[in-house]
Parts: C-alpha cells; structure tokens; sequence
C-alpha cells in the first residue's frame, strides 16, 4: 500500500462525498496504492449516514465513528492507528487543499512533509470572519517562539510522513484539539525527523468549527507542549 489518507470530519455532511470523489477521480489514472480512512468525530449531522454509505461503496475506504466528539487531533490519531500506507497523509474533509498536492508531496524525500500558505507561490482563498483571520495572525508565530519550531505554518490540515515514523507519533501525541498540529512537528524536530514545507493554494470556506474559546485552548496547549517538551518527553 503507497499512500494511507486519513480524513478527520466533525458535521461535513455538506463537503465529504464531493471530496471523496475528488480523491477517487485524482488516483483512477495513477499507478498507486492507497486507502482511505473516514474518522467521524461525533458528528450530529448526516456525516457518518453518508460516510458509512462511502464505505460499503468502495473496498479502499473505510470508516472509523465514534459518538461523542473528542477532537481533531484525536480523529487523526485514531486514523494513523488505523493506517497501512508506506506514507500517511491527513487531509480536511472540505479538500480546501486538494489532493493533487499529494503528487508533489510523494517525489519528496523528507521524511515529513506538510502544506504552508506562507511560502512564496503559496494562493490563499479565505472566506472566515475577520476575526478569526485577525486571531489567526496573531496567533501564528506563537509556536515558533514558545515551542522554537521553526516552521511557517503548523495548522495546515494537509500533511504526510512516513510510515516508520507512525509508532513514534502513536506514542507521544497527547493533543487531542487544533494544537495537535504543533505537537507533531515537536515530536518530529525533537527526533530529527527531516521536515519539508511545500507552498500550497488553500481555499477556505466560511464555517462555525472554530471559536475564540479554541484558540484560547491552544495557547493553553502551548505551553503544555512546552512542558513535555522541556521534561524530553518527545524524544525516543
């Protein structure tokens, strides 16, 4: 199996089946092995409906549910132990950055690759309220001072690693929020996991997922991660 993608969804009922398709039109003519994990963190509208309707419809998806919402972190960690692939890619279920990125992610030889719209070429299309681009700003070199990550951008929701890496992350991913992001790339810069950027076009939809109360929550997760990190927890 080349390529295990793991798709976190929480009430996406409205975007899922149009991206699972996209991702099926995206490999039908390539020369590559891959699956596709559904994670459906408690969700109250029709995702899981259409979700397991997905599922039984294509022998390379499959769907992992759970009632009670717990976090995108925790989807994703629930679908890395789920995973096959030689490489694992996470995605967002909205596809808002598509999955053709993944042909460039896979001629890499780093060893953990993640999409930034902070680079040079990098196209950002966004639709959210201006206070949340506003937080959004302010809240993006936190990371790199706090926990010294020297990344442009942690919260993209498209990044892949390798497979030999997987137990590594299993381990030590304690995040179960939006902060998880940064946790990863902590756990891969305390263990000298070689980290690419690729600049990517992001086209984000408005949408409620995100409220000032998690933003407070990650800088609370922040220094968090700075504790363990402080204590060697990360590393192997």
């Amino acid at each position: 199996m080349n390529l295990s993608i793991i798709i976190p969804t929480y009430n996406e009922s409205r975007y899922l089946d149009s991206t699972i398709q996209r991702i099926i039109h995206h490999f039908q003519s390539k020369h590559i092995t891959y699956e596709v994990i559904i994670v459906n963190d408690g969700s109250t509208d029709d995702t899981e409906k259409i979700a397991r309707a997905i599922a039984r419809s294509y022998n390379n998806i499959s769907l992992v549910s759970y009632d009670i919402n717990k976090g995108k972190g925790y989807a994703v960690r629930s679908g890395i132990e789920q995973s096959i692939g030689e490489k694992i890619l996470f995605m967002d279920a909205d596809n808002s950055v598509d999955i053709s990125y993944s042909d460039v992610f896979l001629q890499q030889k780093e060893e953990f690759v993640i999409a930034s719209i902070y680079l040079k070429y990098a196209k950002v299309h966004d639709e959210s309220f201006l206070w949340r681009r506003l937080l959004r700003k302010i809240s993006r070199n936190i990371p790199k001072y706090i926990l010294h990550i020297n990344v442009q951008d942690t919260q993209r929701g498209f990044k892949m690693f390798q497979n030999k890496h997987k137990q590594l992350f299993l381990e030590k991913l304690t995040q179960s929020k939006f902060s998880f992001d940064m946790e990863m790339i902590t756990i891969a810069t305390e263990n000298n996991i070689k980290i690419k950027e690729i600049p990517v076009n992001w086209n984000n939809p408005k949408r409620n997922h995100v409220g000032f109360r998690d933003y407070v929550q990650t800088l609370q997760d922040v220094f968090s991660i700075y504790s363990k990190k402080k204590r060697g927890f990360y590393k192997k």
